[in-house]
């Protein structure tokens, strides 16, 4: 067995202990129940990307266990771990959507709904810290998703129940996309990157578009 391969293996065992530690806590009556189900389902992907190493490492990789270990490893454990790790952070808060940027993995954006308090965070250590990036920039009001363009990866949309808001600059500053879109709830944002499209999802006043750069 290569150093690589009982690297994985070892990786794995840990991984499924902290899952049964995690599962365990989760079904405890507790007030940190919703972080612990979050990190149960985390370290749980985790197990099953240490897995698809062993895997790839032991007999080659093919394209079945790598994209395995890319989708659970390097994309849907860091949401879930950063969602635990919120939970914790921001009790009583409903966190709305999290999301890493794509060229770094752990800068990872979350949104926050309820009212008094603020709505936008970032992570650059994959969820392990968290600061406001808000910071009474934008309305006291639910923030519902963020997406992120792979082409412009410091550049942050977000919406909720105040409008649509962008900001060029990680968060440091938010500016106002709302603009002709009808006063209502927007529930959901996707960035078309091939024709630069955003789309808004309303609540009750259908789909909307924006050309952006």
């Amino acid at each position: 067995m290569s150093g690589q391969t009982a690297a994985a293996a070892a990786a794995t065992a840990v991984a499924a202990a902290c899952t049964v530690i995690a599962a365990r806590r989760a079904l405890a009556p507790s007030p940190r129940r919703p972080a612990f189900v979050a990190w149960t389902i985390g370290f749980a992907l985790f197990t099953i990307a240490a897995a698809a190493l062993w895997l790839g490492a032991a007999n080659g990789w093919t394209d079945g266990p790598f994209r395995v270990y890319y989708l659970t490893g390097g994309i849907l454990v860091v949401a879930y771990l950063a969602v635990g790790e919120l939970l914790l952070v921001l009790p009583g808060r409903t966190v709305t959507r999290v999301e890493s940027r794509p060229d770094d993995a752990d800068v990872v954006y979350a949104t926050v709904a309820n009212f008094g308090n603020r709505h936008v965070f970032r992570s650059t250590d994959g969820g392990s810290t968290w600061i406001d990036i808000d910071g009474g920039g934008l309305p006291d009001a639910p923030v519902h998703c963020v997406t992120i363009p792979a082409a412009h990866p410091e550049r942050v949309y977000i919406c909720g129940d105040a409008g649509v808001f962008v900001s060029d600059d990680q968060g440091a500053s938010w500016a106002n996309l709302t603009s002709n879109l009808p006063n209502v709830i927007v529930v959901d944002l996707v960035y078309h990157e091939t024709d630069h499209l955003l789309t808004a999802a309303t609540y009750g006043r259908s789909i909307w578009r924006l050309q952006v750069d």
